[in-house]
């Protein structure tokens, strides 16, 4: 496998994506006869999945056999034999892939019959909530204008290295801009830190839960209130006790199992672990909410959850900005979706115009209206 990086870079300061076309090289150099692949395509772009998935003919026709562990079904119908599903860690059945259909599968995966994955509920979009005008990050984007609304929920679609979660982290404090503003309700941003933005409103769930977004060795409750602790603390005392009812409450709408506060986090499937990391951001109660990848890792049981979610937080008014590489989670949620480029806007397109097809090729740099259904 053939990797364009500087071999001396450390880890910390390559992408995810690039990370994992690391870890996957470095498997492979222990020369395997079986291999174990967990959602290895969680954080590559489509040009690299196809990488992949050549090499993954490779090792099969020199007789190495793998267990490919993945949630994304076109991949599994695309370069399985066999497929086994599996459901609150239990069996559920292994079929011949060319003797089962994606309905079934799903069907099994969820427990129950689920006829339309993507349901948009009616709700009422109203004023500009945040305002960006003339953003730039020298070197990762620049010029960016945008306006989301109370209660819509804006998708922003690009390739890897467009500039997509560059551009969330300067929008929640993480980074700084070099040029432009940032408007909540009419009023300008201040500060210049995640804990200032977070204060007036503004809250990102980071695309890397483990590293970035929760501490693992801690308690699911502990997770969850970490980002409202000046909330629970009177006189210079936090009390945990204070946000229980904040953490029951998101543990049952989330459907978040076991349903233990007291679990540790490590010890959580990733698609539960995914669920506490939203369960935080919502703790909060945004104004403005930064998804970037909410879904990427998780099953359809969970991703069906967190859709729900998301679509209920818009309801009551929050503005939501979905970054994500899922197409069909653009299109199916979306009110709008922005198309990122190298660093720049170069396209906004409304529900009515998105398809899968329409996003792939405005990312690829096709602005021409006839993508469009």
């Amino acid at each position: 496998m053939c990797l364009d990086l500087d071999p001396n870079i450390p880890i910390e300061d390559i992408s995810q994506h690039e990370a994992q076309l690391v870890e996957i090289a470095k498997v492979l150099g222990n020369n395997p006869s079986i291999l174990v692949m967990d959602e290895p395509t969680s954080a590559l772009s489509r040009e690299e999945v196809e990488r992949l998935f050549a090499m993954i003919g490779d090792l099969k026709r020199r007789g190495i056999a793998i267990v490919y562990i993945s949630h994304h079904l076109p991949e599994i119908f695309r370069i399985a034999d066999r497929v086994t599903v599996m459901r609150d860690a239990k069996k559920i059945a292994t079929r011949p892939i060319g003797e089962v259909t994606r309905e079934e599968i799903v069907q099994m995966m969820v427990g129950k019959s689920v006829k339309e994955f993507y349901r948009r509920d009616a709700r009422s979009i109203g004023d500009v909530r945040l305002r960006v005008r003339g953003l730039s990050r020298f070197g990762f984007f620049h010029g960016v204008d945008l306006e989301a609304r109370r209660g819509e929920i804006l998708g922003i679609c690009g390739l890897s290295g467009a500039g997509r979660t560059e551009l969330a982290k300067v929008l929640a404090g993480l980074d700084h801009a070099d040029e432009g503003s940032i408007e909540l309700d009419g009023k300008p941003v201040r500060g210049s830190t995640m804990a200032e933005f977070l204060e007036q409103g503004i809250s990102y769930l980071t695309e890397d839960r483990k590293t970035e977004g929760l501490a693992t060795r801690l308690a699911m409750d502990e997770n969850v209130l970490s980002a409202i602790i000046d909330r629970l603390t009177r006189v210079a005392v936090y009390s945990k006790a204070r946000g229980k009812p904040a953490v029951d409450r998101l543990i049952g709408e989330l459907s978040i199992y076991p349903p233990d506060p007291s679990r540790t986090v490590g010890n959580l499937s990733g698609g539960n672990q995914q669920k506490v990391l939203l369960a935080k951001w919502l703790a909060s109660e945004p104004k403005v909410l930064i998804l970037d990848e909410p879904t990427r890792g998780v099953d359809i049981g969970a991703k069906i959850t967190i859709h729900a979610s998301i679509e209920k937080l818009a309801r009551e008014g929050c503005s939501v900005l979905l970054i994500s590489s899922d197409l069909p989670e653009l299109v199916g949620l979306c009110d709008r979706v922005m198309i990122m480029r190298k660093g720049h806007f170069i396209r906004e397109m409304q529900y009515s115009e998105c398809s899968e097809e329409s996003l792939l090729l405005a990312a690829n740099g096709d602005t021409g209206r006839a993508a469009c259904p």
